[in-house]
């Protein structure tokens, strides 16, 4: 299989590994760590089961539920330096081979013990490989400037190639132009977010501290009404709720993930309207101006939150799969019913779309039921939305698990 997507079990939080390639030996991206080792540490397992290494490391912002697990192993690796705990996973075969160009990360170091700052990340490289130069570590901007070498300087080339069975990687950042069709196997990381303001204003206000209670205070103030009622009544009357407006999810790290013709969305906590304007500016610049992405999936930002989507992100990053990664939180409304009901309009009459979970929220949460049952429109993993037209449009939900699910004939998705 050429592409294997694990979204682990992370609580309310992203841990998502993805393989890629077409011999046995995969190239392995790691995106975000949950927040603790129940989820981190059975993705680290699955890499070493199969003998191989994490080829690109990505952080995508400094939450507790995203990075809380690379902390975690931090403090363990800590202690085995220490000699206070055995080493049962190899931290070091794993990391030993990364390059500072092979790890992404954007934070703003806001303070808090519990989050990854960079003195932390610095820290992590340093107990797991003691030559990268923290320096070169860091920052992934989707606004860099083009130039005639580099038109299209938000993008990095991870290539690989397998030897004696050995696998031997490397990402290139900014390739040149006549870089980006190399002979050897290889995928591309198209950046969509940050832009260069939102993480500069982010670090600024981060480092200083000056900002940390009204960011933490800005979480979940979503109108209490979203789960009370159902997918059907947001279907007919449209949400009309603000964009996300907390800074560390704006300056999270979203990529579009291409490889052997597939085109696939991972948005972290990302803003829609920054991924919008990052993708038209990469339509523009590899000359298809005024269309729209069609992909083979796309994670839903902020674990599927109705602030973090707008109908112009639909419009522009086209698909019928969608990824949710959470196992519902009752706060925070996440997913969102009103989320739920936008990818539902933006179907044609009579058509599907897909939403794979790695928890089966949809039944265990009751009080995201409850409006459900009472609307009386679903029918076991279905959720049908009647028009005022009359016509039927569907969600039908799945749960990963260890056995994974083929959505296409090069494309597995697992938990």
């Amino acid at each position: 299989m050429a592409i294997e997507i694990w979204m682990t079990k992370a609580g309310i939080g992203d841990c998502i590994l993805i393989r890629c390639g077409k011999q046995k030996k995969k190239v392995n991206i790691l995106i975000d760590s949950g927040q603790g080792a129940s989820s981190f540490e059975p993705v680290l397992r699955r890499i070493i089961k199969n003998d191989e290494k994490i080829d690109l490391l990505i952080l995508t912002h400094d939450d507790n539920d995203h990075v809380k697990g690379a902390c975690n192993l931090l403090e363990k690796v800590s202690r085995i330096d220490k000699g206070m705990e055995n080493e049962d996973i190899p931290t070091g075969r794993l990391f030993s081979n990364l390059t500072e160009e092979q790890i992404l990360f954007n934070f703003g170091g806001n303070g808090s013990e519990a989050l990854l700052a960079a003195k932390d990340v610095k820290k992590l490289a340093y107990n797991l490989k003691d030559k990268i130069d923290f320096h070169k570590l860091g920052f992934t901007l989707a606004d860099d400037e083009a130039t005639d070498e580099n038109p299209v300087p938000n993008i990095l080339q991870l290539r690989w190639e397998v030897a004696d069975n050995i696998l031997s990687s490397q990402v290139i950042r900014k390739p040149k132009r006549e870089e980006l069709e190399p002979e050897m196997e290889h995928l591309e990381i198209v950046v969509l977010s940050p832009s260069r303001e939102t993480l500069a204003r982010y670090i600024e206000s981060a480092w200083k501290e000056l900002n940390k209670e009204e960011l933490l205070s800005r979480r979940g103030k979503k109108e209490e009404s979203e789960w009370e009622k159902s997918i059907q009544y947001w279907f007919d009357h449209p949400m009309q709720f603000d964009s996300d407006s907390k800074m560390a999810n704006n300056a999270s790290i979203a990529f579009l993930l291409i490889y052997d013709g597939h085109y696939m969305l991972f948005s972290g906590d990302a803003s829609p309207d920054q991924m919008v304007a990052a993708g038209k500016e990469y339509l523009r610049r590899t000359g298809r101006d005024g269309e729209s992405l069609k992909l083979d999936l796309i994670k839903l930002p902020h674990h599927g939150s109705s602030h973090n989507i707008s109908d112009e992100f639909l419009r522009t990053f086209q698909t019928k799969r969608y990824l949710i990664s959470t196992k519902g939180h009752e706060r925070y409304k996440h997913p969102g019913k009103g989320a739920l009901a936008l990818i539902a309009s933006m179907l044609d009459c009579e058509e599907t779309a897909e939403i794979y979970c790695n928890y089966n929220w949809w039944r265990k949460k009751e009080s995201f039921w409850w409006a459900e049952r009472r609307e009386g429109n679903w029918n076991q993993n279905c959720c049908v939305l009647k028009g005022r037209d009359g016509r039927l449009r569907s969600l039908n939900f799945y749960q990963l698990d260890t056995v994974p699910i083929r959505i296409d004939n090069d494309v597995l998705l697992g938990s």
